[in-house]
């Protein structure tokens, strides 16, 4: 068709030469079941060419350069069938996962020397690292077999990708093989078929990681006793001796009633972090486009209120601000461009985990789950609070959260208007409670005729896992003139509290 360019999609011609591998004590036979093909110089093997496979076609090949052990593809070798699969029906007894395609032949060769035929056998495509995703795209087929035994390298990337392959496949269905040696190929030269055949017969039933037995849980104990708290900025100095501060592992859930100042109570935080920390940060803000990021953190350096009418603020000095806070390139921020269904927004905050992100912050869940796919948002923050509890164990990482509270209270004020937060005031599932280690609520009366009092917010814990504290943590104030947030001053005692406040604690 005019404008457009001819793919092609021929498969490439390679050499047609089967031998077998020698030096690996494996025959032309076996070489021969899996369509391996080798150049030659003189008599010396200088390419092996493995054959891989879409809808049990060949599409392209994998080429070794025998000397220096150098890999390459030619043809399309991307989103293949497994090496070896299309030699095999789908179903059966027994199927062997490996990692390379040498390791396949071997065991394949075990197989032809004991009972004089190759039984299923097949071998990922480009090692341990990128196998679970070779396994997800075949899925299907290697759940066909009864059992499926996983031969990996015994090396560390070889076994943890062994396990990832395994949690693939399922519990009901993986075992994952034991060798003496290094790989399947150096256990078949060193013990023959012996050795591959004992360890497909002793492969031990895969178990998912998490079960434990007590007697082993003594250092992890003493790891998560002396786990360090996050201290937050010293305008929360009250809110740090109640509770201490966080904890990684954990989820701290932010609340408060609209324009109560939630997200400058994070921007704070963070900004309290970098300053204090050397931690990498990951940033979801769902409200804020990217420039209402920078110039946010810009007013927190520069104590101006950038953006604003009548604030001067010169191109250096911005600069210079930029590069002590996004500059130093510790911050990792979400670019959503508007929308970010919970599904890939789980997968993202996985990532800024994964890119060694201490501190993450989500602004907010309520937000994140508010176009669920089935309509169902309590069931929606139920799935994503598990999730994000599971990568702040997975990642040793701190999560703090933002929700909205519900439209009416129980009390009889607003919570625009001063309205004592609860628990049940959050919106949204009971997990925003029950999953958070920590609930941190603020007050603030928007309404107030007092100037001093509109700008004051009251801070309250509402959860704490581990000191059990409760009630009031003190008041912080707005600046209108930097933008930024200071210790209660004005008609407050030494810890912050006002009057009011003081009495309710007294009584």
């Amino acid at each position: 068709m005019e404008g457009f360019e001819k793919v092609d999609t021929s498969v490439p011609q390679v050499p047609s030469e089967v031998r077998g591998f020698r030096e690996r004590k494996l025959t032309k036979a076996a070489a021969a079941f899996f369509d391996i093909t080798v150049k030659t110089q003189g008599d010396i093997i200088t390419h092996h060419y493995y054959p891989y496979t879409k809808d049990g076609q060949v599409t392209g090949y994998k080429v070794r350069e025998v000397e220096g052990k150098v890999f390459k593809a030619i043809g399309d070798k991307k989103n293949t069938e497994l090496f070896g699969q299309s030699k095999f029906s789908q179903g059966g007894n027994k199927l062997v996962i490996v990692e390379g395609e040498l390791d396949a032949v071997a065991v394949a060769q075990s197989m032809l020397d004991e009972y004089k035929k190759v039984f299923p056998v097949v071998s990922v495509p480009d090692g341990a690292q990128s196998a679970a995703k070779a396994i997800l795209a075949n899925r299907e087929w290697v759940r066909s077999f009864r059992e499926v035994i996983v031969m990996f390298d015994m090396d560390k990337p070889g076994q943890d990708g062994a396990n990832e392959v395994a949690k693939m496949i399922g519990a009901d269905k993986a075992k994952v093989a034991a060798l003496t040696k290094k790989d399947p190929s150096d256990e078949y030269l060193a013990l023959g078929s012996k050795g591959i055949s004992n360890a497909i017969w002793n492969a031990a039933s895969w178990q998912p990681a998490g079960i434990i037995n007590g007697k082993d849980t003594w250092e992890t104990y003493q790891n998560e006793k002396d786990a360090e708290y996050q201290d937050f900025p010293p305008f929360l100095e009250a809110l740090t001796k109640k509770i201490h501060g966080t904890r990684s592992g954990s989820i701290t859930m932010l609340t408060s009633g609209t324009g109560c100042g939630k997200t400058t109570f994070v921007k704070e935080n963070i900004y309290h972090i970098l300053r204090t920390t050397q931690d990498q940060i990951g940033l979801v803000s769902l409200e804020e486009s990217t420039s209402e990021t920078v110039r946010g953190f810009l007013s927190l350096d520069l104590s101006k209120r950038v953006g604003l009418p009548g604030v001067e603020v010169s191109l250096e000095d911005e600069r210079a601000a930029f590069d002590r806070t996004l500059g130093t390139g510790r911050i990792l921020m979400l670019d959503h461009q508007g929308s970010c269904e919970d599904s890939s927004l789980v997968d993202k905050l996985e990532f800024l985990a994964l890119s060694g992100c201490k501190h993450i912050v989500l602004d907010h869940i309520t937000i994140a789950v508010s176009e669920s796919r089935d309509g169902n948002t309590n069931s929606a923050i139920d799935a994503l609070m598990s999730q994000l509890l599971k990568i702040t164990k997975r990642h040793d990482c701190h999560v703090m959260c933002i929700s909205h509270l519900r439209k009416v209270g129980g009390g009889d004020k607003s919570f625009e208007d001063g309205g004592d937060i609860s628990l049940d005031d959050l919106r949204g599932s009971g997990s925003l409670k029950q999953v958070s280690a920590q609930v941190i609520a603020l007050s603030r009366n928007l309404s107030a005729e007092s100037d001093l009092e509109r700008h004051t917010v009251k801070v309250k814990v509402l959860k704490d896992r581990w000191t059990g504290a409760t009630g009031w943590a003190g008041c912080f104030q707005f600046d209108s003139n930097t933008g930024r947030l200071k210790r209660a001053d004005g008609a407050f005692d030494d810890n912050g509290f006002t009057s009011e406040i003081q009495g309710e604690l007294t009584t």
